[in-house]
């Protein structure tokens, strides 16, 4: 029969102490505490909203001006040239 030798730790230093609760389940009863308290929900939401709407408004606002911007673009593009066609009909006439 061989001898079995007993496992020994390769790392060395202080053992580490287990981790009880991982992160979420530490984050879930804290929202669940929150959740508890009155008129804490109802702040949270608001707030969420007010930061979705706001979002929202700048967004809205920035694309508004990018289709002016590109709307004033096109239409300088299309005066130029229907001046330059009428120039060039006028010019076909004399």
């Amino acid at each position: 029969m061989e001898a079995t030798i007993p496992a020994t730790r390769t790392t060395h230093g202080p053992t580490p102490i287990p981790q009880v609760a991982s992160t979420s389940i530490i984050l879930r009863r804290a929202i669940i505490a929150i959740g508890t308290i009155p008129g804490i929900a109802t702040i949270i939401a608001t707030t969420t909203i007010v930061v979705i709407v706001t979002i929202a408004a700048i967004t809205a606002t920035t694309a508004a001006r990018v289709i002016d911007r590109a709307g004033r673009h096109i239409a300088r593009a299309m005066a130029v040239r229907i001046a330059r066609g009428a120039e060039a009909i006028a010019l076909d006439r004399m």
